[in-house]
């Protein structure tokens, strides 16, 4: 994905819910870009889309933890990456044992807990 495709996709998501968080996404995706720029190491270009994205699955509404799975769900088809950040950036040692929040998760998605542990056991790095 592309810096103007996800602009428009996180714009489309304020429209469906507006709200604080779509400025905090874009703060977010500054300052992944500043930090990957200082330190380069990684893309600053992906750095900042996938900043941006982060937090996308709050397009359907309210939510603790649901959004995370909302938006990897959102985006695997669009780009798996991006969907690997939206549901790894809530557990930052990767370990979803260690959530703390309220589980809003809808039961009918299954084991969000066994789900989870396994897509981030793929992004670790």
């Amino acid at each position: 994905m592309e810096r103007d495709e996800a602009i428009k996709e996180l714009e489309l998501a304020g429209e469906m819910n507006p709200g604080p968080w779509i400025q905090h996404s874009y703060t977010v995706a500054k300052a992944a870009e500043l930090i990957t720029g200082k330190i380069n190491r990684y893309d600053k270009e992906k750095a900042f889309i996938y900043g941006l994205l982060h937090d996308i699955g709050r397009r359907n509404g309210y939510s603790y933890i649901q959004h995370v799975v909302d938006g990897y769900e959102y985006l695997q088809e669009k780009d798996r990456k991006a969907a690997y950040i939206c549901l790894s950036h809530s557990f930052p040692n990767k370990d979803i044992r260690e959530y703390q929040g309220i589980i809003d998760i809808d039961a009918k998605r299954g084991s969000f807990k066994s789900r989870a542990f396994f897509v981030i056991e793929q992004v670790k790095d």
